[in-house]
């Protein structure tokens, strides 16, 4: 849903007109009753403080559960899922994160 209304590069629209229709739809979702999962499949390199900005974004949107599918280079990756782990745990406290459950 992170580009639902226009189609982007790393599936996260900012084109205003765009980020309102997901805005309104989330509040239709939420009067249904039900909670919205707001995710992204980039599937690119992503430095732990873009991760963190794009799933920021997402909870401004609304989004009860936001997710993000990135990939590593091999040689960071233990480096960076530390790293992620202490930088989200502080806005993101019920992050799920390999090796962690």
């Amino acid at each position: 849903m992170g580009d639902l209304f226009d189609k982007s590069p790393r599936e996260w629209t900012r084109k205003p007109s765009a980020v309102a229709r997901q805005k309104r739809l989330v509040a239709k979702i939420h009067a249904a009753g039900a909670q919205v999962v707001m995710s992204s499949h980039p599937l690119c390199f992503l430095e732990p403080e873009e991760v963190l900005a794009q799933l920021k974004d997402f909870a401004k949107r609304g989004a009860d559960v936001v997710k993000l599918v990135p990939t590593l280079r091999r040689r960071l990756r233990l480096r960076h899922q530390r790293c992620r782990r202490r930088l989200f745990s502080a806005h993101f406290p019920r992050s799920c994160f390999p090796g962690n459950g």
